[in-house]
């Protein structure tokens, strides 16, 4: 279920991304009643580099749900907490400050991708000793069943 999860999301958020690239100009001039050039540019460019973060966004939220769903709070927290606080605040005034208006955008898209790497790394850890453990509860019960059988 987590592989179509994932497949999913991210597939979606692809295509969501392609339209919004696409289609950056429109949708900056509907909140643009005005019609001001430099808040256009701005919106546009801030649509296509902030919207690039929904594939790692969409990933992390689905990794974060699956650890909610199986119980294991303390991978859902991190992945949640990572992204909602601990980098995406320094990241803000890290790229704001060298990049303006971009890095503001930027910081979210950086963001989600570190968070990304991480809930990436979680999950082969956690997958790791799932498998360990599954592996040697099955020798453990071949050995019982051997000895019961002598």
């Amino acid at each position: 279920l987590l592989k179509y999860s994932l497949i999913t999301g991210g597939t979606a958020s692809i295509v969501i991304y392609v339209l919004i690239a696409c289609l950056n100009k429109q949708i900056a001039a509907v909140f643009n009643s005005e019609n001001i050039a430099e808040l256009a540019q701005i919106a546009e460019i801030g649509l296509i580099i902030y919207f690039a973060g929904s594939v790692f966004a969409s990933v992390n939220a689905i990794f974060s749900s699956y650890f909610s769903a199986i119980e294991k709070p303390l991978p859902s927290q991190i992945i949640t907490l990572l992204k909602g606080l601990f980098i995406i605040i320094p990241a803000i005034y890290l790229f704001s400050f060298l990049l303006d208006m971009t890095g503001v955008w930027l910081s979210y898209v950086v963001t989600e991708a570190i968070v990304f790497v991480i809930a990436i790394i979680i999950y082969s850890v956690f997958r790791k000793r799932t498998l360990a453990k599954m592996q040697l509860e099955m020798e453990n019960n071949i050995q019982s069943t051997d000895e019961m059988s002598e």
